[in-house]
């Protein structure tokens, strides 16, 4: 009799209710991951190799906090154009030559010492070289000595510290590891991050890890400090 007993299922029902069930937080950074990677986010074992001796405490507190996490975990995004504004650029003066290359500063230098970057991210220097104060927000600060600039090559958030470690990949190649902010997930607002900013070609290259929260980022600030204790410690065997 029409109307009387169970329709059968040819499929389509299961199929609409498991498109119209909400996914879950991780199920939505699954798509998101994957659609990243369509776009042409790719990980890198090569670029891992180059990066491994500067961001080796980095990546080891990660792999404390995060089993297995690698920098080959890392997706590398198409690199984009490295822009910075006039308000984040200031000439020098000639007397900043001699007070910004002092020691006491401990900025971290190029092999051939032309250009600077500040491992504190924030730190500002009005143009004769004499320490003004420090930026609400931690920044990526660049001395070039030969063009007389300064530059504030990316401004982060307030909180928990968004940039950990600096280094120098040759002349004009800078790596800045931290974290970036990922929205829309609550519980995992962040991503590990490093980013390769090219100063001769002006790009910058970004690479982001999984998905974590904010209790894992604050572990791995303390395991990296934790690290670099460790090593700092006299009697240390590397």
């Amino acid at each position: 009799m029409a109307g009387c007993g169970a329709q059968p299922d040819d499929g389509t029902t299961r199929q609409r209710t498991a498109r119209n069930r909400a996914l879950t937080p991780a199920q939505q950074d699954s798509v998101r991951l994957l659609d990243e990677e369509r776009a042409g986010a790719r990980r890198d074992a090569e670029l891992a190799a180059q990066l491994r001796p500067q961001l080796a405490d980095w990546e080891e507190a990660w792999n404390r906090v995060i089993p297995g996490f690698q920098l080959d975990s890392l997706r590398w995004q198409k690199r984009d154009t490295l822009q910075v504004g006039p308000d984040d650029e200031l000439r020098l003066a000639d007397a900043a030559l001699g007070s910004l290359t002092q020691r006491r500063w401990k900025l971290v230098f190029t092999p051939d010492r032309w250009l600077a970057v500040d491992p504190e991210f924030g730190r500002l220097f009005d143009a004769k070289g004499r320490l003004e104060g420090v930026e609400a927000a931690p920044s990526v600060i660049v001395y070039d000595f030969r063009a007389r600039r300064r530059w504030i090559l990316a401004t982060g958030p307030v909180s928990n510290r968004p940039f950990a470690v600096t280094a120098w990949l040759g002349e004009r190649r800078l790596v800045v590891a931290g974290w970036a902010s990922w929205p829309g997930n609550t519980a995992k607002a962040m991503r590990p991050a490093v980013w390769i900013y090219d100063l001769s070609s002006l790009y910058r290259t970004t690479g982001m890890g999984p998905p974590v929260s904010e209790p894992e980022i604050m572990a791995h600030q303390a395991m990296f400090e934790l690290l670099i204790r460790q090593r700092s410690a006299p009697g240390h065997r590397p």
